[in-house]
């Protein structure tokens, strides 16, 4: 019995420290522009989004003919926040009859929302004041997947 208290314990504090060095760092329009440039994609300065009250400092739109990549520094955590959540409920309606993946994980400075559903792949993250936002056509996901971890996000 006191094994199995002590044994709980410990799992408890390494767990508790493991998540207190979880925070990611995020990039900057510089480095999302090297990364995409260097596979050859056009990237443009996107400062616009739907929502005016969302505070943009800086953005970049990839469009090619097969998927749609955007990402935006804002002014604070809230306004990257708030655009999250918009983006996430963008590809959400992807959501049909057939939901071959979603995926949803939060940390401290860090907010992913992931779902292949319908043919679509969608893919939302937040990292500190900066949002990233993709989708595609199912067929593209393992392409962008890879442009992704390469970015960190």
């Amino acid at each position: 019995m006191k094994r199995k208290i002590v044994s709980l314990i410990l799992v408890f504090i390494i767990v508790l420290i493991s998540l207190t060095g979880c925070d990611k760092k995020s990039i900057t329009v510089d480095d999302f522009d090297k990364v995409l440039n260097a596979k050859e994609y056009t990237v443009e300065e996107n400062n616009e989004y739907y929502d005016t009250f969302i505070d943009i400092i800086d953005g970049r739109k990839v469009n090619s003919d097969k998927w749609e990549m955007e990402f935006f520094v804002l002014s604070g955590n809230k306004d990257a926040e708030l655009m999250f959540e918009k983006d996430r409920n963008m590809i959400e309606v992807y959501k049909g009859n057939v939901v071959k993946l979603e995926l949803q994980n939060t940390l401290s400075n860090y907010e992913m929302y992931e779902i292949v559903a319908s043919g679509h792949f969608g893919y939302a993250c937040r990292i500190n004041n900066t949002v990233l936002f993709v989708k595609a056509e199912e067929q593209y996901k393992d392409e962008i997947k890879a442009i992704i971890e390469e970015l960190g996000y």
